[in-house]
């Protein structure tokens, strides 16, 4: 399986039904097949530097097909090829050319791209059952691993020949080969003796094996596109090792695997995933690979003194899921807004949910804070946040107070203060209460 360099579209060899399928990349679909296309069991394949064309081994009918990208369609094949069972296939990163394995007569065809045509063999080859072949990135050498020699071979490009082995190689059965992206070491599965080798390209030697690597049957490899991890598929294994490229140390394996016989890979850097096919269970698994988190920039919605907060998530991008925290030092929470300040009373959980109650003592304003989200891969994600307090609503007004009891003891009277009229009322009163009707009148009368 490979994927063209747009990440657009992958092209997946299928050897039992002598096809080419086609791979719409963003919805993870086959689409079809390549058309007209006449390889018996084809085997491998890669794509051009431009993407315009691919170039499929046919390992059965001795022939190297020639796809045309846009149309999905075989257009020729290679012409005055000589090889016999070839096997990989790889485009020089800087010239027209491309070198095709053959792993039944021993040699390395050398094909112009342009022609599509061979054009010679590597001179000083004399292995066995070459399998797989890579350039370096700078494009001035080429390594070959011979299977049935168990030798990795380093080819001069610019002279198309083979000028040395690599120096203290210990594998057995190599089958696949690729340099990492800044072309220093490269990496070879043996799947004789269920080991990787890690070569040092300076020096030309084998200056170790992966680290911690305990899988059986290593098959295919790819590094990340910033060199800093490698993926290995272990055929026997069922499994898919990730190597840390620095100390080159195993440090896991995909999690949640669940297919048969993993043997290729290929990254797709442009949407962050790697593809596995599986030749047992006839399968490509779909992978994400681990990215640097980023923060969603939306900032979070206001909050008011004394009351609870109605909570705002802080979400992110990344696999595998960030943590999420503030960071602010001791200074975590405030009631006077400022720089590096949280309202009072207000939490952040790891899942990036802001919650609480915000204490009476905080002052409305804007609060600024930053947050961080980690998640393993370099580097961190931090934003900065501001967050608006507003002041508690005014207590509503307290209700008319109710009339006052008489200020004097009589029963069911008012009480009255001032004027002529008001002292009248007050005498009638008291008159009425004592019975003194006649003396009532007879004020009255006065009037």
């Amino acid at each position: 399986m490979t994927i063209a360099p747009d990440g657009n579209t992958a092209y997946v060899t299928n050897s039992g039904s002598g096809s080419v399928s086609i791979i719409d990349l963003a919805s993870n679909t086959e689409t079809g097949r390549v058309k007209d296309y006449t390889g018996v069991e084809p085997w491998n394949l890669t794509f051009s530097p431009s993407g315009t064309v691919a170039y499929v081994t046919n390992i059965a009918s001795n022939s190297i097909s020639v796809i045309n990208v846009a149309t999905h369609t075989q257009i020729a094949t290679v012409t005055d090829y000589l090889g016999v069972a070839p096997s990989g296939v790889a485009f020089s990163p800087t010239e027209n050319i491309a070198y095709v394995t053959n792993s039944g007569n021993g040699t390395i065809s050398i094909i112009d791209t342009v022609g599509h045509k061979q054009i010679g063999s590597v001179a000083n080859y004399t292995y066995e059952a070459p399998r797989n072949v890579a350039f370096s990135p700078d494009g001035t050498i080429a390594y070959v691993v011979s299977i049935g020699s168990n030798a990795v071979s380093v080819i001069d490009v610019a002279s198309g020949t083979r000028t040395e082995d690599i120096v203290g190689y210990t594998g057995t059965g190599p089958w696949d080969v690729k340099f990492s992206p800044s072309g220093q070491v490269a990496y070879v599965t043996n799947s004789g003796n269920s080991s990787v080798s890690i070569i040092n390209v300076a020096t030309g030697t084998e200056s170790g094996r992966v680290i911690g690597y305990a899988e059986l049957t290593p098959w295919a490899v790819a590094f990340s596109t910033d060199g800093t991890t490698a993926y290995i598929t272990n055929d026997n294994s069922a499994s898919v090792s990730i190597v840390e490229v620095s100390s080159n140390t195993q440090i896991g394996l995909v999690t949640n695997y669940n297919q048969l016989g993993p043997v290729g890979i290929a990254i797709n850097p442009q949407r962050s995933t790697a593809y596995v096919a599986n030749f047992e269970s006839n399968s490509i698994a779909v992978l994400s690979l681990p990215t640097a988190p980023t923060l969603n920039p939306t900032q979070p919605t206001s909050g008011t003194v004394g009351a609870a907060y109605s909570g705002f998530t802080f979400t992110t991008t990344g696999f595998p899921t960030a943590a999420i925290g503030f960071s602010l030092g001791t200074n975590t929470v405030a009631t006077v807004p400022g720089n590096a300040s949280v309202p009072g009373g207000l939490t952040l959980d790891t899942n990036g949910f802001l919650t609480g109650t915000i204490l009476n003592a905080v002052q409305p304003g804007t609060y600024t804070f930053t947050v961080i989200a980690a998640n393993g891969v370099e580097p961190n994600a931090a934003r900065e946040y501001s967050l608006t307090v507003l002041a508690a609503p005014p207590s509503p007004a307290n209700p008319t107070q109710k009339s006052q009891p008489p200020a004097t003891g009589m029963p069911g009277v008012l009480a009255n203060s001032g004027g002529e009229n008001n002292m009248t009322g007050y005498l009638a009163a008291i008159l009425i209460t004592l019975g003194a009707t006649a003396l009532l009148k007879r004020i009255r009368s006065v009037r």
